[in-house]
C-alpha cells in the first residue's frame, strides 16, 4: 500500500510485496498520514532493504494484532517511524536478513511511540528490538529478542545519540539478546523496571541509564542497578 495521506484502514488482511535486487526499497504498506492495521499480516521481501510499515514525518499509526515481517538483503525494519506517532498493541514485528542492519522497531525525528504487550525481535546483522534518536515513548508488558547471526552487535534497546533529551521507558518486559542488552548513548534517559535483562555482554552507557527491580538470565535481582 503506497503513500495515504488522507489516512487508510487495514482489517483482516494479508499484505505481501515481493521485491528484488534492482528495487532498492520495498514497504509493505507505506504511511504518510493516518494508519489504523488490526488484526493483520504484513510482509516485505526480496529488496535490498525491506520495510514492513513505513511511517513518515507528521503520520500517525495505531496498530493491533497484526503481525509485520520485513527481510531484506541489505537492511531490515519491521516498523521505521520518523517524525510520527506510532502506537502498538498485541503484536509481532519482526526484522531479518540483512547483511547490515536489522531492526525491529526503528524511531527517529522527533517520534513518540507507546508499545503494549508486543514481541520485537531482530535478526542477522546489526540491530535491535527497538532502536530510538530523538523519540520518547514506552515498552510495556513485551518481549524484545535480539539475534545476531554473522557479524555485527546486537541489543534489545539501542538508543542513538540525540540533539534534544529524550525519555525511553521499558517496563515489566523481557530483553533477550545474544550480545549487549541495551546501549545507551548520549542525551537519552532510559528507565527499566520490573523487567529482566538476559545478555552475555551486560550493558553499554553514555547517557543516563536507570535501572528498578530487575533480575538478570541466572535470576539474580538487581534492586536499584542493571545487571
Amino acid at each position: 500500500i503506497g503513500a495515504q495521506p488522507a489516512g487508510v484502514q487495514v482489517r483482516n488482511a494479508t499484505i505481501t510485496l515481493y521485491g528484488s535486487a534492482s528495487t532498492p526499497n520495498c514497504h509493505g504498506i507505506r504511511n504518510a498520514g493516518y494508519l489504523a492495521v488490526q488484526n493483520s499480516t504484513i510482509f516485505s521481501t526480496g529488496c535490498p532493504t525491506a520495510y514492513g510499515i513505513n511511517n513518515g514525518s507528521g503520520s500517525a499509526a495505531n496498530l493491533s494484532g497484526v503481525h509485520v515481517s520485513a527481510s531484506g538483503t541489505t537492511n531490515a525494519y519491521g516498523i521505521w517511524t520518523t517524525g510520527a506517532v506510532l502506537s502498538l498493541y498485541n503484536s509481532e514485528i519482526q526484522a531479518s536478513g540483512g547483511a547490515t542492519f536489522d531492526d525491529a522497531l526503528h524511531l527517529a525525528g522527533g517520534s513518540s511511540f507507546t508499545v503494549v504487550g508486543s514481541t520485537l525481535t531482530a535478526v542477522s546483522g546489526t540491530g535491535a528490538s527497538v532502536s530510538t534518536g530523538d523519540s520518547d515513548g514506552s515498552v510495556t508488558g513485551s518481549l524484545l529478542l535480539s539475534s545476531r547471526a554473522g557479524a555485527g552487535n546486537h541489543w534489545g534497546v539501542y538508543t542513538e545519540d540525540s540533539a534534544a533529551a529524550q525519555v525511553v521507558v521499558v517496563a515489566s518486559s523481557r530483553i533477550i539478546s545474544t550480545d549487549y542488552t541495551v546501549k545507551n548513548k548520549v542525551n537519552t534517559t532510559l528507565r527499566i523496571a520490573n523487567s529482566t535483562m538476559e545478555g552475555p555482554l551486560g550493558t553499554q552507557n553514555t547517557g543516563t541509564l536507570k535501572c528498578a527491580g530487575v533480575v538478570d538470565a541466572n535470576g539474580a535481582f538487581f534492586a536499584s542497578s542493571c545487571p
